[in-house]
């Protein structure tokens, strides 16, 4: 009996899981998508399909912040995080097989040390929505029976919103949305953690974690500071009414591990931050 194709194709994700190439993996997407459909394997497709997609997604988020443009790498990362927890939630084959856990954690921690902290937060009334996989209705009163994030027939179900009423915009910090960050293109924003971890991965899909702490340091080494800019230390004060003439300040601190997390693990240079964006 002939092989399942898209089992031959699952074997193979597995071998290049870890494959840099995003010349290679748009190929490898390509091949996936010529292959037939049928429904007998199509959630099988599909899963393989996803995955792949979102190693590329990864590799061009970071060529994306090599370059300078951190705010499409950003946006990358929140399509990225959507994509993989559709995986995650649908595990047609076992996610650990494909680093599936992993590069969710990874992305987890880049999106951590973005400096973007204010947001965009609509409020809106849904008025009527249908079902992406049958398009009925879909209200408080009815229920076609599929269910929001699950998968049928390699197509993960979702509402479209037919129409809608926008009430109000709020500005949060723990937004649904990340896209829509304030300003995302001011000059001000410190992009320096992202360009530290960046400079120093071995290769695009190498283990890091970053541990938050604070750090005590002179506050004459910081220079001269007006006192009405933002104090140094992070409470959002101007530094006239916090931390002017303390002798010591104390800064949020980054330290970032690389490899392998156990007792064997090694720490790279430290950084500390002047504040909070």
């Amino acid at each position: 009996m002939a092989p399942n194709p898209i089992d031959t194709l699952a074997a193979e994700l597995k071998t290049r899981i870890h494959d840099t190439s995003v010349v290679n993996w748009n190929s490898f997407i390509a091949r996936i998508s010529s292959q037939f459909a049928e429904p007998a394997i199509a959630n099988e497709m599909w899963f393989v399909r996803q995955v792949a997609k979102c190693r590329l997604s990864y590799l061009i988020a970071l060529d994306e912040m090599r370059r300078g443009a951190y705010f499409d790498a950003w946006c990358g990362f929140e399509r990225l995080e959507l994509d993989l927890r559709d995986i995650l939630k649908n595990p047609v084959y076992n996610v650990e097989f494909f680093a599936v856990p992993q590069l969710t954690r990874t992305v987890e921690r880049w999106q951590s040390i973005f400096p973007y902290r204010l947001f965009a937060s609509p409020e809106m009334v849904i008025k009527a929505e249908d079902c992406s996989i049958c398009s009925s209705p879909v209200d408080p009163w009815s229920d076609c029976g599929h269910e929001v994030g699950k998968l049928y027939e390699g197509q993960v179900c979702h509402r479209v919103v037919r129409e809608m009423e926008l009430l109000s915009i709020s500005i949060v910090q723990d937004p649904v949305q990340k896209m829509a960050v304030l300003d995302p293109y001011s000059p001000n924003y410190d992009y320096l953690p992202l360009d530290f971890v960046l400079a120093r991965l071995p290769h695009p899909f190498f283990e890091w974690r970053v541990d938050r702490t604070t750090a005590s340091q002179p506050l004459s080494s910081l220079g001269l500071l007006a006192d009405d800019e933002p104090c140094p230390c992070g409470s959002r004060e101007v530094h006239g009414a916090c931390c002017k003439g303390k002798q010591m300040i104390v800064l949020p601190h980054l330290e970032f591990w690389f490899g392998d997390f156990g007792d064997d693990a090694r720490r790279d240079v430290e950084i500390v931050r002047h504040g909070d964006e």
